[in-house]
């Protein structure tokens, strides 16, 4: 469209169409040149382009205007005043331009516009998201595109909490330059799948001596939950032992060997069986000494010498040898001995 071949024009739009540019010239911030460059632009635009452009320039300028009030930098309010001139100029040609063809505002009919789709939002990544309690959370935030205003910029609400269990939810919104608006959502849900890590305290595995009293030192967990104790420990019978130690958190995941379970060994052991001590046991009537024999140990071996008295006839001696260890323990062994004296003289040792 060209303003200068609309032919025919009622007397107030030849007055409104012979207003020099030399008027908007006065603004301090704006040149002849720039006046013209801006006519050039909108003398080359539709109907559609000259109403969408309108819509444009009043939002820029509205947003304009609140950030000129809230800044301080003497720069920065020179550049928004220069755009501000622009702005104003632009649609007060756009104006004149639009009643020039009878078009303004939603008088576009001549080419069918109406704007009344609002834009489309992508959300960044997926629209439904599990992450783990504790763990940190970064929104991948959403774009959206208008079909007759293309990019638009996109707003959020809400917040996740990733230091409690819940499910959240994330809106994305989105205005064109119609007041057409869109939302789209993003659901979060905060998880805790977790086991607890249990920890023994103390030394592990643990070594006793048969006999001694064992105090379990107990574990602790990483989450602070309750530790439970099961199996025991028999400090009188050699053996290992083993105590398992379980903590459940809030959310019901329960330690285990394979994802953060401990337990304590305890080993029993005697370590005073070398060497060993050989005696003839109480009660047996000192029947070595009474046979003229005597005990001794050698390499943990029980050792008779001596030379036994003969007698006169039959005579049986029974007694018990007693082998013990450092730790008390001891086991007995009884012998029967019978010497026989024949009428010749002849003697026999059983």
């Amino acid at each position: 469209m060209k303003l200068n071949n609309i032919k025919l024009l009622t007397a107030i739009f030849v007055v409104a169409g012979s207003l020099s540019i030399d008027a908007y010239a006065n603004e301090d911030t704006l040149s002849t040149t720039e006046l013209v460059q801006i006519e050039n632009r909108i003398d080359r635009m539709s109907n559609r382009q000259l109403n969408t452009q309108r819509v444009q320039l009043m939002n820029e300028a509205a947003f304009l205007e609140q950030e000129q009030g809230q800044s301080q930098s003497p720069n920065k309010g020179k550049s928004i005043s220069k755009r501000l001139s622009e702005i104003t100029a632009e649609l007060t040609l756009i104006q004149k331009a639009l009643i020039t063809l009878g078009a303004i505002g939603i008088f576009n009919a001549d080419d069918g516009y109406s704007d009344n789709v609002p834009p489309v939002i992508t959300i960044s990544g997926s629209a439904s998201l599990t992450i783990e309690l504790g763990s940190t959370y970064a929104d991948a935030g959403a774009t959206a595109s208008d079909a007759n205003h293309g990019s638009t910029s996109v707003s959020s609400s809400g917040s996740v909490d990733s230091n409690t269990i819940g499910s959240y939810t994330i809106t994305y919104s989105a205005t064109d330059l119609s007041g057409n608006t869109a939302t789209a959502t993003r659901t979060v849900n905060v998880t805790d799948t977790t086991a607890p890590v249990v920890t023994v305290t103390g030394t592990n595995p643990v070594t006793l001596e048969l006999g001694t009293v064992y105090t379990d030192a107990g574990a602790t967990a990483d989450g602070g939950e309750t530790v439970t104790t099961s199996g025991s420990v028999d400090t009188n019978t050699i053996g290992t032992y083993t105590i398992t130690y379980t903590a459940t958190d809030a959310a019901g995941n329960v330690g285990t060997a394979a994802s953060g379970a401990s337990w304590s060994t305890i080993t029993l052991t005697a370590t005073g069986d070398n060497p060993l001590n050989y005696t003839e046991a109480a009660g047996t009537a000192n029947a070595l000494s009474v046979m003229g024999l005597s005990l001794a140990n050698s390499a943990n071996t029980a050792v008779l010498t001596g030379t036994a008295t003969i007698p006169s006839g039959t005579t049986s001696y029974n007694f018990t040898i007693r082998a013990q260890d450092n730790d008390s323990q001891f086991t007995d062994r009884t012998f029967s001995v019978t010497i026989t004296t024949s009428l010749t003289g002849a003697t026999q040792f059983n």
